[in-house]
């Protein structure tokens, strides 16, 4: 089994420290889960990891897992054969190692399975993922730019979008995504690609073209809308949550409102699929988690 690590030493051997901080989350061991469905987050989760921390020259995997799942995601890198320390952020005793990483203006980007109709994110609703963050993490007081949420269409989903806006304001802004989320190595390179599935055919996107395509969603926060003036008002009116939400305007504070239900849920039968586009990509797509 593969060791954590060695804080001493880990600590003295750091000589780059990314600016976009990868985390993965895992659900708590649930009953109402098959054995399919965990082996999917474990398997999905390592592929998705691993890559993140290639593209954000990260050192090491961070892992938020409770129960058993840490155990299986320290199993999974060994069958693999891969040697990257894993640090789990559940555990309290690692928490400061995290912490002392963060700087001012850095970014935080979290992996897990996206459930857009149950609005959670590896099992966690908002109000769960912002306390994380928050308050097990140490984030609290940290002044930091942007929340990256790498999980399938949870931008779909407005109510979970709304209450992280309004309670996470030590990001200046929250990212979420409304199409699949994945990962891929293209011509060796480490890459993030978007999925969209439109009657049974998959468009592929990279990240300069997801902007254009609508994909993207960025929201600020109330801390951000509060100091906005009236000229970056109207960029924060622009970029909506969902195009079709409702825009909001109260005493200059900016919200955003659903207008109605959400979203069917997308299942993807294998975590590891051979797809390829000649137009876009002739490579292994690594589909980050989805139910």
């Amino acid at each position: 089994m593969i060791s954590f690590f060695n804080l001493k030493k880990l600590t003295k051997q750091i000589t780059f420290q990314n600016s976009i901080h990868v985390i993965e989350f895992y659900s708590y061991t649930d009953e109402q889960y098959t054995p399919e469905q965990i082996e999917h987050e474990i398997v999905s989760g390592t592929n998705a990891g691993s890559v993140l921390t290639a593209i954000y020259q990260q050192d090491v995997r961070f892992i938020y897992a409770p129960d058993q799942k840490e155990e299986l995601v320290l199993k999974e890198a060994e069958n693999r054969g891969y040697s990257q320390q894993i640090v789990n952020l559940y555990e309290p005793s690692n928490v400061s190692f995290f912490s002392s990483r963060i700087k001012p203006g850095d970014s935080v980007l979290i992996n897990g399975l996206g459930d857009p109709e149950e609005g959670v994110v590896a099992g966690y609703n908002a109000v769960e993922l912002i306390d994380i963050l928050q308050e097990e993490l140490m984030l609290k007081n940290k002044q930091l730019k942007n929340l990256d949420i790498d999980s399938c269409l949870m931008g779909r989903n407005a109510a979970f979008c709304n209450e992280c806006i309004s309670k996470l304001s030590v990001f200046q802004t929250i990212t979420t995504y409304t199409e699949l989320c994945s990962v891929s190595y293209r011509n060796s390179q480490p890459s993030r690609l978007w999925i969209e599935e439109i009657d049974k055919q998959f468009n592929f996107y990279t990240e300069d073209e997801i902007d254009k395509k609508g994909i993207r969603k960025i929201g600020y926060t109330i801390l951000t809308q509060k100091v906005a003036t009236p000229s970056e008002s109207s960029v924060i009116i622009a970029q909506t949550i969902n195009e079709n939400h409702k825009r909001i305007r109260d005493n200059d504070n900016i919200g955003i409102a659903g207008e109605g239900p959400l979203y069917k849920k997308v299942i993807v039968d294998s975590p590891l699929n051979e797809i390829t586009n000649e137009d876009k990509i002739n490579s292994s797509i690594l589909l980050s988690p989805t139910y």
